[in-house]
């Protein structure tokens, strides 16, 4: 989680750092999508509005993760209970499969393959994470089109402060 934030906040920071974006479709699908004006001044972020973004990306970093996560224990849980039967795990651990228990809910899996699959869909997702934001084939396809989505809000947001009523 740790690694996430860092690595993350360095991604928001690079991105509000980063001059307008040159396309003029930037701001489809916004409520400026008609706005000719040439793009205003970035206006600073806060430090509310730096860690909701951060917590945007965060978000969904987890998201994924869990997602992947459940599908990995899941999909070892099935194929223990088809490969391997109560005799095996009986020689393995040197004792009878004791019954599993799921959330407090007892299930009928033996309780040293739901183990060993929340083992296995643990480290995946801890690989996973750590990969996503380095691999750059994950970035391509997943991460950039999001950071893209942030800086079309970062620049509509701008759009928006240029127009509000100076007070004073």
């Amino acid at each position: 989680m740790l690694f996430l934030v860092a690595t993350l906040s360095d991604e928001v920071w690079s991105l509000t750092k980063a001059e307008k974006p040159a396309e003029p479709d930037t701001l489809d699908g916004t409520p400026f999508a008609s706005c000719t004006d040439p793009a205003p001044e970035r206006v600073a972020l806060t430090r509310l509005e730096r860690a909701n973004m951060v917590l945007v990306l965060l978000l969904t970093q987890i998201l994924q993760t869990l997602v992947l996560s459940v599908l990995t224990f899941v999909f070892f849980v099935a194929f223990g209970v088809i490969t391997v039967r109560a005799p095996v795990i009986k020689s393995w651990v040197g004792h009878d499969p004791t019954p599993g228990t799921l959330f407090g809910i007892q299930v009928p899996i033996a309780n040293e393959l739901l183990q060993v699959s929340l083992f296995i869909a643990a480290f995946s997702a801890l690989y996973f994470a750590a990969g996503a934001v380095t691999d750059s084939t994950y970035r391509s396809s997943f991460f950039e089109p999001l950071v893209r989505h942030l800086g079309t809000s970062l620049t509509a947001r701008d759009h928006y402060l240029a127009r509000l009523p100076v007070r004073g």
